[in-house]
């Protein structure tokens, strides 16, 4: 816990943190949310420190995160988890063994979002949604752009969005709350019945959230997938969804045609006329959707968006 002072101009006020009330004492994750906000008429120095500013973030994080190991490794937080009833140390004990020789047994709960129990909590509460109403009908994937407006918008000068991590999330954040908005409450893909999502960050540090969505009304004819899935450029007549879809949604340049194309990283062979994308483009085209036998799946490759909300997504 970190003190209130007059050095960080910070007022303690009721209702700051439901759980505490009233309270002169930050917890560390709202001190250093408080220290990595952009201000006018201020130097800003952490957010303008780049590589810098990336090393103090992740500091900050494995501080907050060893404070909280440091809690629950308490006698008195252990003793609620009745540590002393696991069978390893209760074998140890029956047996006439000193303990000195198994160590100590620290229990991570669930309420710890990064130990295991989370994670079996969250696959246990996913596949109980399953059971109850089904396999999910659509699998909905979006990845933060660093190209948005909002984020351009918000950098100061002479930054580019890798320099400022806390922007591109904050904003991906806000974008993933207007598109659960969407699903949940406008239901633009129809009446759901449960909804499973998850963010998780790529390689390059760009986070991107996977949906699964059960409808009410369950996806059985292709005319029912082709209402709101879409596998095909726009009409020209919609130059602006035509532009997104050619600048986000479309694989390449990769083929056989020149040197460049053959050195593009999804090719397995370079400069071989006998290169293959690792993508499987392109793929071969065909005129309507089609389903397999069994009903269980559809053939052709698509990226899932839907035409009445997608613009307003991207400006919003």
């Amino acid at each position: 816990m970190f003190k209130v002072t007059k050095k960080l101009n910070l007022r303690a006020r009721k209702g700051y943190n439901k759980k505490r009330g009233k309270t002169k004492y930050l917890t560390g994750r709202e001190y250093y949310n408080y220290q990595t906000q952009q201000r006018v008429k201020h130097t800003n120095i952490l957010p303008r420190s780049r590589k810098l500013f990336h090393k103090f973030l992740v500091d900050a994080v494995c501080k907050i995160e060893q404070n909280e190991l440091n809690h629950l490794n308490q006698e008195s937080i252990q003793k609620k988890f009745r540590t002393e009833s696991f069978n390893v140390l209760q074998d140890a004990l029956d047996a006439g063994d000193s303990l000195d020789n198994y160590g100590k047994k620290v229990i991570l709960p669930s309420s710890f979002t990064r130990g295991p129990r989370y994670r079996q909590q969250r696959f246990q509460d996913s596949m109980a949604i399953v059971r109850e109403y089904g396999k999910p009908d659509l699998f909905i994937t979006m990845t933060a752009n660093p190209a948005w407006d909002e984020i351009k918008d918000s950098l100061l000068p002479n930054q580019k969005p890798k320099d400022r991590p806390d922007i591109v999330n904050r904003i991906f954040y806000l974008k993933v709350k207007h598109l659960l908005h969407l699903v949940r409450t406008k239901e633009v893909f129809g009446p759901i019945s449960a909804l499973i999502w998850v963010i998780e960050f790529q390689k390059r540090g760009l986070p991107h959230v996977h949906m699964l969505v059960t409808l009410k009304n369950k996806l059985r004819t292709p005319d029912a997938i082709d209402n709101i899935i879409k596998a095909e450029i726009p009409d020209p007549s919609q130059p602006e969804l035509q532009r997104i879809v050619l600048q986000n949604m479309v694989h390449g340049p990769c083929g056989h045609d020149n040197l460049a194309q053959r050195q593009q990283p999804c090719m397995k062979k370079y400069r071989h006329a006998d290169a293959i994308c690792n993508k499987r483009f392109p793929a071969p085209l065909i005129e309507a959707t089609v389903f397999k036998d069994d009903g269980t799946n559809f053939i052709f490759y698509f990226y899932i968006y839907y035409q009445s909300f997608l613009i307003s997504l991207i400006k919003s």
